[in-house]
Order: C-alpha cells, then sequence, then structure tokens
C-alpha cells in the first residue's frame, strides 16, 4: 500500500467538517493531565514515536497502554485488510478525518474515527471513543520509535 501523498489542504478542505489542528476531547471526558501544544509533547525521557512518513512527533512510549488486555492487536477490516495497531492514551501528531462511525468497531462499545498525520496526512490509524473515555489505536509500521 502506498502512503497518501495528497497535498495535506486538499485533505483538509475536503474533511473540514471533522478535521481540526489537534485532535479533540470528547467533552464529557475531562483530562488532568497537561494537554499537547501543536503536536509537540514534553517526552521527559521517553522514546519519542514519529510518523515514518515526515518524521512528525505523534506520541511518546509513555502513553503506551492495554486495552483488553493488550498494547497490540491485530485486526481486518471489512475488505480484508490487515492492520497490527498498538493502544496509546494521547497522539498528539494526530488529527481527526472522519465522522464518529460505530459499525465495524474492532473494540465494543467504541465509536471510531480515521486519523491522519497532522504534517503529511498519512493515515495513522483510529481514536476510539466511548463508555466515558477515549484511546488512539495507531498503525504500527506507520510510526517509528526513536532510539
Amino acid at each position: 500500500m502506498r502512503p497518501c501523498r495528497e497535498n495535506p489542504s486538499n485533505i483538509a478542505q475536503r474533511f473540514a467538517p471533522w478535521m481540526s489542528k489537534a485532535a479533540p476531547q470528547p467533552d464529557e471526558i475531562v483530562d488532568k493531565q497537561p494537554q499537547e501544544n501543536d503536536g509537540e509533547q514534553e517526552t521527559s525521557g521517553h522514546k519519542r514515536i514519529l510518523c515514518r512518513q515526515c518524521l512528525q512527533l505523534i506520541t511518546t512510549a509513555a502513553e503506551c497502554i492495554e486495552i483488553q488486555g493488550s498494547h497490540q492487536h491485530t485486526f481486518s477490516n471489512p475488505a480484508g485488510l490487515l492492520f497490527q495497531i498498538g493502544c496509546f492514551r494521547r497522539a498528539g501528531g494526530c488529527v481527526m478525518a472522519s465522522a464518529p462511525e460505530a459499525q465495524w468497531s474492532w473494540f465494543p462499545g467504541f465509536s471510531w474515527q480515521v486519523v491522519l498525520c497532522s504534517s503529511c496526512a498519512t493515515h495513522l490509524g483510529w481514536c476510539y471513543t466511548g463508555s466515558g473515555d477515549f484511546f488512539y489505536g495507531l498503525i504500527l509500521h506507520r510510526l517509528l520509535q526513536e532510539s
């Protein structure tokens, strides 16, 4: 599969009803931790996780979480495409690119939205919202962890 080479401004126009500079947090979720600033995150010694396409900061290793007992999951979509994703609490380098959708969710009780790299618009995964919580399922081979 080839990465998206479309100009990010064209994508922004096409998905304008849903996209924002930073991935929004649902109103019902009150997060007590400091917010990311334009995709920049406090790394505090944690390894940075970047978009493999453009090297934009997406998140850090400190944001790795377990959902349904595991950080990594492998799923296939209705078209039969296989995805290996990792779960993250925050992904400040992503932007939403679709309306919430409950059908075909890989995580029961959660709706999903497509997320793109905020710099190059590569499809990086999905944001899952439900049960008063949210998390990101990011496609692992589209990310690069700094060593």
